[in-house]
Protein backbone atom coordinates (compact mmCIF):
# COMPACT_ATOMS: atom_id res chain seq x y z
CA UNK A 1 0.00 0.00 0.00
CA UNK A 2 2.72 2.22 0.73
CA UNK A 3 4.08 1.40 -2.87
CA UNK A 4 1.14 2.98 -4.20
CA UNK A 5 0.79 5.93 -2.52
CA UNK A 6 4.23 6.62 -3.13
CA UNK A 7 3.59 6.10 -7.16
CA UNK A 8 0.01 8.36 -6.97
CA UNK A 9 1.65 10.47 -4.86
CA UNK A 10 -0.27 10.21 -1.47
CA UNK A 11 0.17 9.06 1.83
CA UNK A 12 -0.55 5.53 2.87
CA UNK A 13 -3.70 6.62 4.92
CA UNK A 14 -5.22 7.93 1.77
CA UNK A 15 -4.62 4.83 -0.24
CA UNK A 16 -5.99 2.85 3.13
CA UNK A 17 -9.28 5.70 3.48
CA UNK A 18 -10.42 5.19 -0.27
CA UNK A 19 -9.22 1.21 -0.36
CA UNK A 20 -9.55 0.31 3.33
CA UNK A 21 -8.06 -2.95 2.70
CA UNK A 22 -5.06 -4.62 -0.10
CA UNK A 23 -8.36 -6.80 -1.05
CA UNK A 24 -10.70 -4.25 -1.76
CA UNK A 25 -7.81 -2.05 -3.82
CA UNK A 26 -7.02 -5.13 -5.99
CA UNK A 27 -10.20 -5.96 -6.94
CA UNK A 28 -10.85 -2.25 -7.62
CA UNK A 29 -7.61 -3.23 -10.45
CA UNK A 30 -9.86 -6.10 -11.41
CA UNK A 31 -12.63 -4.06 -12.14
CA UNK A 32 -11.44 -1.44 -13.32
CA UNK A 33 -8.63 -3.58 -15.68
CA UNK A 34 -12.31 -5.27 -16.80
CA UNK A 35 -14.35 -2.64 -18.29
CA UNK A 36 -11.99 -1.67 -20.75
CA UNK A 37 -11.84 1.89 -21.96
CA UNK A 38 -14.92 4.32 -21.53
CA UNK A 39 -16.86 1.83 -19.75
CA UNK A 40 -18.24 1.69 -16.24
CA UNK A 41 -16.43 -0.31 -13.72
CA UNK A 42 -20.12 -1.92 -12.36
CA UNK A 43 -20.87 -4.40 -15.06
CA UNK A 44 -24.17 -4.08 -14.83
CA UNK A 45 -23.82 -0.50 -16.11
CA UNK A 46 -21.53 -1.18 -19.02
CA UNK A 47 -23.51 -0.51 -22.61
CA UNK A 48 -23.89 -4.38 -23.50
CA UNK A 49 -25.55 -5.43 -20.88
CA UNK A 50 -28.22 -2.56 -20.39
CA UNK A 51 -28.47 -3.17 -24.18
CA UNK A 52 -29.08 -7.24 -23.34
CA UNK A 53 -31.39 -6.48 -20.61
CA UNK A 54 -33.53 -4.49 -22.55
CA UNK A 55 -33.03 -6.04 -26.30
CA UNK A 56 -36.64 -8.46 -25.82
CA UNK A 57 -34.80 -10.61 -28.30
CA UNK A 58 -33.25 -13.70 -26.53
CA UNK A 59 -31.05 -14.28 -28.89
CA UNK A 60 -29.48 -10.91 -28.93
CA UNK A 61 -29.68 -10.98 -25.28
CA UNK A 62 -27.17 -13.74 -25.26
CA UNK A 63 -24.94 -12.85 -28.22
CA UNK A 64 -24.49 -9.34 -26.36
CA UNK A 65 -24.21 -11.23 -22.57
CA UNK A 66 -21.56 -13.83 -24.12
CA UNK A 67 -19.63 -11.44 -26.14
CA UNK A 68 -18.95 -8.48 -23.67
CA UNK A 69 -18.80 -11.25 -20.73
CA UNK A 70 -15.94 -13.00 -22.85
CA UNK A 71 -14.03 -9.49 -23.20
CA UNK A 72 -13.53 -9.59 -19.51
CA UNK A 73 -11.58 -12.66 -19.33
CA UNK A 74 -9.33 -11.56 -21.78
CA UNK A 75 -8.85 -7.73 -20.61
CA UNK A 76 -7.99 -9.55 -17.13
CA UNK A 77 -5.61 -12.25 -18.84
CA UNK A 78 -2.95 -13.15 -16.03
CA UNK A 79 -5.11 -11.22 -13.29
CA UNK A 80 -7.36 -14.03 -13.12
CA UNK A 81 -4.64 -16.30 -11.93
CA UNK A 82 -3.38 -13.74 -9.29
CA UNK A 83 -6.44 -13.48 -7.91
CA UNK A 84 -7.44 -17.37 -7.89
CA UNK A 85 -3.82 -17.46 -6.26
CA UNK A 86 -4.76 -14.98 -3.15
CA UNK A 87 -7.98 -16.01 -2.79
CA UNK A 88 -6.92 -19.44 -1.86
CA UNK A 89 -4.43 -17.80 1.00
CA UNK A 90 -6.55 -14.29 1.66
CA UNK A 91 -9.76 -14.25 3.48
CA UNK A 92 -10.67 -11.18 2.38
CA UNK A 93 -9.11 -11.52 -1.10
CA UNK A 94 -11.84 -14.28 -1.38
CA UNK A 95 -14.95 -12.67 0.49
CA UNK A 96 -14.44 -9.91 -2.13
CA UNK A 97 -14.14 -12.61 -5.51
CA UNK A 98 -17.18 -14.66 -4.17
CA UNK A 99 -19.27 -10.98 -3.96
CA UNK A 100 -18.16 -10.03 -7.31
CA UNK A 101 -19.11 -13.83 -9.14
CA UNK A 102 -22.33 -13.23 -7.18
CA UNK A 103 -23.11 -9.69 -8.61
CA UNK A 104 -22.76 -11.83 -12.23
CA UNK A 105 -25.23 -14.33 -11.14
CA UNK A 106 -27.61 -11.31 -9.85
CA UNK A 107 -27.23 -9.79 -12.89
CA UNK A 108 -27.48 -13.34 -15.52
CA UNK A 109 -30.48 -14.01 -13.38
CA UNK A 110 -32.20 -10.88 -14.75
CA UNK A 111 -31.74 -11.26 -18.37
CA UNK A 112 -32.84 -15.29 -17.67
CA UNK A 113 -35.80 -13.92 -15.58
CA UNK A 114 -36.54 -11.59 -18.80
CA UNK A 115 -36.28 -14.10 -21.42
CA UNK A 116 -38.24 -16.67 -19.20
CA UNK A 117 -40.94 -13.68 -19.23
CA UNK A 118 -40.72 -14.04 -23.03
CA UNK A 119 -41.46 -17.42 -23.42
CA UNK A 120 -38.48 -18.41 -25.30
CA UNK A 121 -36.90 -21.10 -23.01
CA UNK A 122 -37.24 -24.65 -23.72
CA UNK A 123 -40.12 -26.00 -21.43
CA UNK A 124 -38.92 -27.38 -17.77
CA UNK A 125 -36.29 -24.74 -17.43
CA UNK A 126 -36.63 -22.03 -14.78
CA UNK A 127 -34.11 -18.62 -14.27
CA UNK A 128 -32.32 -20.49 -12.02
CA UNK A 129 -31.41 -23.21 -13.64
CA UNK A 130 -30.76 -21.21 -16.63
CA UNK A 131 -28.50 -18.82 -15.00
CA UNK A 132 -26.83 -21.81 -13.55
CA UNK A 133 -26.33 -22.98 -16.89
CA UNK A 134 -25.04 -19.77 -18.59
CA UNK A 135 -22.82 -18.92 -15.54
CA UNK A 136 -21.76 -22.48 -15.87
CA UNK A 137 -20.78 -22.60 -19.76
CA UNK A 138 -19.38 -18.62 -19.74
CA UNK A 139 -17.32 -18.81 -17.18
CA UNK A 140 -14.05 -18.31 -16.32
CA UNK A 141 -12.98 -21.80 -15.57
CA UNK A 142 -14.22 -22.63 -18.83
CA UNK A 143 -12.30 -19.51 -20.96
CA UNK A 144 -9.26 -20.43 -19.24
CA UNK A 145 -9.30 -23.98 -20.27
CA UNK A 146 -10.81 -23.62 -23.81
CA UNK A 147 -8.32 -20.13 -24.64
CA UNK A 148 -5.52 -20.22 -22.43
CA UNK A 149 -4.85 -23.94 -22.05
CA UNK A 150 -6.09 -25.29 -24.93
CA UNK A 151 -5.63 -22.61 -27.62
CA UNK A 152 -8.94 -21.49 -28.86
CA UNK A 153 -9.34 -18.26 -29.91
CA UNK A 154 -11.69 -15.83 -27.85
CA UNK A 155 -13.75 -15.66 -30.99
CA UNK A 156 -14.19 -19.46 -31.27
CA UNK A 157 -14.80 -19.53 -27.69
CA UNK A 158 -17.49 -16.93 -27.81
CA UNK A 159 -19.75 -18.35 -31.14
CA UNK A 160 -19.32 -22.09 -28.99
CA UNK A 161 -20.87 -20.74 -25.89
CA UNK A 162 -23.05 -18.88 -27.80
CA UNK A 163 -24.63 -21.97 -29.60
CA UNK A 164 -24.03 -24.08 -26.44
CA UNK A 165 -26.23 -21.75 -23.97
CA UNK A 166 -28.55 -21.18 -26.93
CA UNK A 167 -28.97 -25.14 -27.39
CA UNK A 168 -29.38 -25.53 -23.69
CA UNK A 169 -31.69 -22.80 -23.18
CA UNK A 170 -34.17 -22.23 -25.81
CA UNK A 171 -36.61 -23.61 -27.85
CA UNK A 172 -35.77 -25.17 -31.43
CA UNK A 173 -37.75 -22.69 -32.76
CA UNK A 174 -35.40 -19.83 -31.19
CA UNK A 175 -31.88 -21.61 -32.12
CA UNK A 176 -32.68 -22.13 -35.74
CA UNK A 177 -32.39 -18.27 -35.84
CA UNK A 178 -29.17 -17.67 -33.79
CA UNK A 179 -26.95 -16.62 -37.09
CA UNK A 180 -29.64 -14.21 -38.18
CA UNK A 181 -27.66 -10.92 -39.22
CA UNK A 182 -30.40 -9.00 -37.18
CA UNK A 183 -28.89 -10.73 -33.79
CA UNK A 184 -25.64 -10.84 -34.47
CA UNK A 185 -25.09 -7.14 -35.87
CA UNK A 186 -22.45 -5.53 -34.59
CA UNK A 187 -21.34 -9.33 -32.11
CA UNK A 188 -17.96 -10.00 -32.22
CA UNK A 189 -17.51 -13.80 -32.93
CA UNK A 190 -20.22 -13.65 -35.73
CA UNK A 191 -17.97 -14.65 -38.82
CA UNK A 192 -16.66 -16.97 -36.18
CA UNK A 193 -20.27 -18.62 -35.32
CA UNK A 194 -21.05 -18.21 -39.34
CA UNK A 195 -17.84 -19.95 -40.56
CA UNK A 196 -18.77 -22.76 -37.99
CA UNK A 197 -22.40 -23.48 -40.05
Amino acid sequence: MADIGDEAGVAVQTVYFVFSTKAKLLLEVVMSVSAGEGEPTDTAQRSWVREAESSGEPLRALALSIDGGSDIFTLMGPLIAMIQAASATDDDVAAEWDAMLRHKHDTIHRLMAAIDDGGQKRPGIDADQATDVFVALSSVEMYQMLVTRLGWTPSRFKAWTYQTVCEQLLRPEAVARLADPDVLEGIGFADELRSGD
